[in-house]
């Protein structure tokens, strides 16, 4: 028994050597001013727009526009980005992927965070839906490569599909179908032709099925700002009372906490960069 336990002692110290050889070996490639800029960069990126819960969790896709020369994102000017751009080679294959894309017409820069397991997963439990964007040959590598060559969601046929965006963020299957719904009963005041002309059954008109979903939709994290959490829960508007949100909420309330925890000793740079290096496990 004690030999047992000193082997499973020994295989654990290895397995922790490992990992930190390998974060140090990114380290010691980054010097030392660089690396100040990259952990802004991340703390920002991470903690106040939310991609920690792809990084750590499991919300397939974070997505965000930032104007490169005034977001504190990128310290006041393109040096956060170029910064990481510079060292983004050290950074394998692995099951987590950035794009950056630059928006010429609105003038803004998008970066896009993709937890590939997240996305496979979503793609198989909602295969029916995906089905009509992507055809037969339907997969998470093929929507993935249709991201990764037009630079961003905005610039694929899922363009116009709020639920299938939706839940590729992470929203929920139900609260994403709710906010297409509401895009194409609100199209039909602009006199767009993918708006709909009649309502739902069980609506007299398309005014009263509007108005049930806009007063259905509420923020999902209505808590205030406070200084005891890390972050902020993901930012999107749900069906409060319905089984998936309160569901979701729990699970992202938990992500939260686990991810406070393991930042609590700072390291924000070192724990990143270990993460991205890592597989899906």
């Amino acid at each position: 028994m004690k030999n047992q336990l000193f082997a499973l002692l020994l295989m654990f110290l290895f397995w922790n050597v490992q990992i930190e050889a390998k974060c140090n070996c990114h380290l010691d490639q980054i010097a030392e001013e660089d690396r100040i800029i990259l952990e802004t960069f991340f703390r920002d990126l991470l903690f106040s727009n939310g991609f920690a819960f792809t990084l750590f969790g499991d919300k397939p896709i974070s997505i965000n526009e930032y104007d490169i020369d005034k977001s504190k994102l990128f310290s006041n000017s393109s040096v956060g980005y170029e910064t990481w751009n510079k060292y983004s080679s050290l950074l394998p294959n692995s099951n987590y992927l950035f794009i950056f894309h630059e928006n010429k017409i609105s003038c803004l820069f998008e970066i896009t965070l993709i937890n590939k397991s997240a996305v496979q997963k979503v793609v198989i439990q909602n295969k029916d839906k995906f089905l009509d964007v992507l055809g037969p040959e339907v997969s998470s590598d093929k929507l993935i490569s249709l991201i990764v060559d037009n630079g961003s969601l905005w610039n694929t046929p899922l363009k116009d599909r709020d639920d299938l965006i939706g839940i590729l963020l992470g929203y929920g299957r139900k609260n994403a179908e709710l906010f297409q719904k509401r895009s194409e009963l609100g199209l039909r005041k602009a006199g767009i032709k993918k708006s709909r002309t009649k309502p739902s059954p069980g609506y007299r008109s398309v005014k009263e099925e509007l108005k049930a979903i806009t007063t259905t939709l509420r923020p999902f994290d209505q808590s205030e700002r406070s200084a005891l959490f890390l972050m902020r829960l993901p930012g999107f508007v749900a069906d409060s009372y319905s089984d998936e949100t309160i569901d979701l909420k729990r699970k992202y309330t938990e992500q939260r906490k686990q991810i406070t925890e393991l930042f609590s000793k700072g390291r924000v740079l070192e724990i990143v960069l270990e993460q991205l290096c890592s597989s899906d496990e």
